[in-house]
């Protein structure tokens, strides 16, 4: 029967059905235990105490207008508006399409998962948005406002999204089974949104034995295809073990096929999770995709994962935990006082669980992730700084601030502070007034993670809470080949570029693939100085580029040389990428920079050519906005470039 179900959806012959029906043998049989979601409930416990926290409960918690937003985001989501990338309220009509690129229009088939092409450099289609849509990040924001009104339209929405998903996504026959992780993210998002609905399928026999036959085929699916699309071990490797181990939660109390499957998911879940934390994280606690959105993104999937473990009375060990603390804290460290990050690398918007603000959440702030990370170890620190995200702190936290209209705390930031993460290659400045990050690090895998750019040397810089100098960020993947390169080029970065060159070696159509030939080293790092170099262009040209960073209370001092003698005639510049809101002008000495009451001066010695261009920036996933670049021209080898960037005090 089955056979001839995916037969029909798929346009497939007796016998190219019956084939793909024996690779997905291992999804077992047709029934499942029907008590997995009550068992679930039993044991969930991170989400269930929190339910029943008396008077701190949600009615504390959710008064004026958090309770209303809620319910505001709650009725778009049931009037098909979704957050997907980034993108704001994408109106997706009255019958969702679940495998379509919802920017472009471009459909995919349902097709056996192995046959279907999620990248084409040919067209413009973007499978991230099929992909995210179908990970079900909405469903806890209906949950929450089903919780809190009891209206059953809420409980409605979610049972005909999941019903229509299932019945349009065949276990193995659509884009949304092309990647494994998207299965597993799909999983515990599924898990988590179901479990704020407890009681409200008591009457719906028929919809638990689907939703609990769906999350036993994606267990199966996961279990049997998770190493078989992880050949470089990274963030998806990691979310395959994580959803493992919420399916083997999840059916820990089922019958005898199911449990069965459900503690061999556990066990190999959690003995991932262990191997991976070693392998993918260095002792200093950084993740070796080097991005610092991806850090977040990996911390974000162990911490809570680990969180649903704790609860269930299911060790990780100490090994573990340390090295997850070192994470959080190198999170903590980066933040800057309004809770933003610089995203190094690529950034993408993906998350894990959204607990909040699903419509209006800010990819930049990570502070998402210090919310968890302080109820798990029980940190003030943690807690102060992650107190402006009330909701995050109340889901997933032991304790949360007792004033919801106490949400405007800010990350403290230290009197002055050096700190160098040698592994991820990132030195940071900081002091009451300054931030600096810097990039200087050998790749890890020889650029095969795959979220790397050409940035090696290149800083970013807030003055007074103001950012000035940024880093570009991403903008899209797949869909535009060309604004991918652009923005993980040389050109793009706070950084000495050289004309129609890279630092490293981009590999023609692979869009996560840049081979290294920087192998940037750091030559001295101290609480007033930073200097390194790389040897991107010694090959070709002959040269090394050396950057020095002198850091002071007024400013920084940049100091850039290429050394060595040439091996042929190239144009170099130095490019600097402002942030959208600077504005700029210019002064016999340089350049007067100014964003909100802050004014930096910019002053370059020996005098060259300087152009003010326009540049691009994306400060998430698919958005662009337009900015100021200053650009100086004609460096010569062996000939000291110094640009000072001093704050005028207001």
């Amino acid at each position: 029967m089955l056979t001839e179900a995916v037969r029909s959806l798929v346009g497939l012959g007796k016998k190219a059905a019956r084939r793909a029906q024996g690779r997905l043998a291992s999804i077992g049989g047709k029934k499942t235990a029907a008590k997995g979601l009550e068992n679930f409930y039993s044991n969930m416990l991170s989400f269930s105490d929190v339910l029943d926290k008396g008077s701190d409960g949600p009615d504390g918690i959710y008064s004026g207008s958090l309770a209303a937003g809620c319910i505001g985001e709650a009725d778009m989501i049931c009037a098909h508006r979704f957050n997907i990338l980034g993108r704001g309220h994408m109106y997706l009509g009255d019958k969702i399409s679940w495998n379509t690129d919802h920017n472009s229009g471009y459909v995919w088939k349902n097709e056996y998962f192995k046959c279907i092409r999620t990248v084409d450099l040919m067209n413009a289609a973007d499978v991230k948005v099929p992909w995210e849509l179908s990970r079900f990040h909405h469903l806890i924001t209906l949950g929450k406002a089903w919780y809190l009104t009891r209206d059953k339209k809420y409980s409605n929405e979610f049972t005909e999204q999941l019903t229509d998903w299932i019945k349009n996504n065949p276990a193995g026959f659509s884009v949304n089974w092309t990647s494994v992780m998207e299965a597993a993210i799909r999983s515990v998002n599924w898990i988590a949104g179901s479990h704020f609905f407890r009681g409200a399928f008591a009457n719906d026999p028929g919809f638990l034995s689907t939703f609990n036959m769906s999350l036993y085929e994606h267990g199966a699916f996961i279990e049997r295809h998770c190493r078989y699309q992880c050949r470089n071990k990274n963030n998806h490797y990691v979310a395959h073990f994580a959803g493992l181990i919420w399916l083997g939660l999840y059916f820990a109390n089922a019958g005898s096929r199911a449990g069965s499957a459900a503690r061999r998911w556990l066990g190999k879940g959690l003995n991932g999770f262990e191997r991976q934390m070693r392998s993918q994280v260095f002792e200093e606690g950084s993740h070796k995709e080097l991005s610092t959105y991806y850090h977040k993104f990996v911390t974000e999937v162990f911490l809570l994962t680990a969180l649903i473990c704790r609860r269930n009375g299911v060790k990780l060990s100490d090994r573990f935990t340390g090295r997850l603390e070192k994470m959080c804290g190198l999170i903590l460290k980066l933040v800057k006082p309004d809770g933003f990050c610089p995203l190094i690398g690529d950034s993408d918007d993906g998350r894990f669980l959204v607990f909040s603000s699903y419509f209006h959440r800010t990819p930049r702030d990570f502070r998402h992730v210090l919310a968890p990370a302080a109820g798990y170890f029980g940190r003030e620190d943690l807690l102060r700084a992650a107190a402006p995200m009330i909701e995050d702190v109340f889901w997933t936290s032991d304790k949360f601030p007792h004033d919801p209209e106490d949400s405007t705390a800010a990350v403290s930031a230290p009197s002055a502070a050096a700190d160098a993460f040698c592994g991820f290659g990132l030195y940071l400045f900081r002091d009451h007034d300054l931030y600096v990050l810097i990039r200087c690090g050998r790749f890890a895998d020889r650029g095969l993670t795959g979220h790397v750019h050409n940035d090696q040397l290149s800083f970013v810089m807030s003055a007074c809470g103001f950012d000035f100098f940024v880093d570009p960020g991403t903008y899209v993947y797949s869909a535009d080949r060309g604004m991918r390169e652009l923005f993980r080029s040389t050109r793009s970065h706070n950084t000495l570029f050289i004309e129609g060159a890279e630092q490293n070696e981009s590999v023609r159509d692979e869009l996560f693939l840049i081979k290294e030939k920087t192998f940037s080293r750091c030559l001295k790092f101290s609480q007033e100085r930073f200097s390194g170099a790389h040897t991107g262009y010694r090959r070709e040209y002959g040269l090394i580029h050396r950057r020095s960073v002198d850091f002071s209370r007024s400013g920084v001092t940049i100091r850039d040389v290429l050394s060595g003698d040439s091996l042929k005639p190239f144009r170099a510049d130095l490019g600097f990428m402002l942030d959208p809101q600077v504005e700029v002008a210019g002064t016999p000495s340089g350049f007067i920079l100014k964003n909100g009451k802050v004014r930096l001066h910019m002053r370059i010695r020996p005098r060259h050519p300087v152009r003010q261009m326009e540049g691009v920036v994306s400060e998430s996933y698919g958005t662009l906005r337009k900015t100021t670049r200053i650009v100086i021209e004609d460096i010569r080898p062996n000939e000291p470039v110094i640009t000072h960037i001093g704050v005028l005090r207001y």
